[in-house]
């Protein structure tokens, strides 16, 4: 079993322990944007996570916000990278109009100017459930989700937070937690 694929399957083992009845989908996410600074860029993605937490998603766990190099087209900035993992009741066709409507609202054009053009937001469908679906315009799991330390590395780190009881790392980086 590829590492990721092991990865997937404790989160899903250690997930539905804590899943409102009414999400019986467990989905991965994949973020990145390289457009903005910092701070806008992990404002952004604090936004997102707002966006996420609503009767259709249950927030299970998110990694830390990484910094990787772009790939493909490589004269860009950096991208800042992270994954989130929930819980959904929609179907895998009313995700992927959320996640092209998400991306819409923060910024990203209809259409990229270039294939791995720079992006104020990119949400890519990692998994949903144990689906596997490969059309012209989706493909799940990722089609090269295996390949890419952006998504490889935070999903490690997801793993690691959930096993060790702590579940949301990406909230604490991007929102100021209150000091006692």
């Amino acid at each position: 079993m590829h590492q990721s694929h092991r990865a997937q399957a404790v989160l899903n083992r250690t997930l539905h322990k804590r899943i409102n009845p009414k999400h019986r989908h467990i989905i991965t996410l994949g973020i990145g944007a390289n457009l903005g600074t910092r701070q806008e860029i992990c404002k952004r993605f604090a936004h997102l996570l707002d966006s996420l937490t609503s009767k259709d998603f249950t927030l299970l766990a998110t990694s830390p916000i990484l910094y990787n190099p772009p790939f493909g087209y490589t004269n860009q900035p950096y991208f800042y990278n992270a994954t989130i993992t929930l819980a959904t009741s929609l179907s895998v066709v009313e995700l992927f109009a959320r996640v092209f409507y998400l991306e819409r609202r923060f910024g990203r054009g209809r259409k990229r100017a270039f294939k791995n053009a720079p992006r104020t937001l990119d949400i890519d469908i990692i998994f949903y459930d144990k689906v596997i679906i490969k059309r012209a315009y989706l493909t799940i799991p990722h089609g090269e989700f295996h390949k890419r330390e952006s998504i490889l590395l935070p999903l490690s780190f997801e793993t690691m937070y959930l096993r060790s009881g702590s579940c949301r790392p990406l909230l604490t980086a991007v929102r100021p937690q209150p000091r006692h």
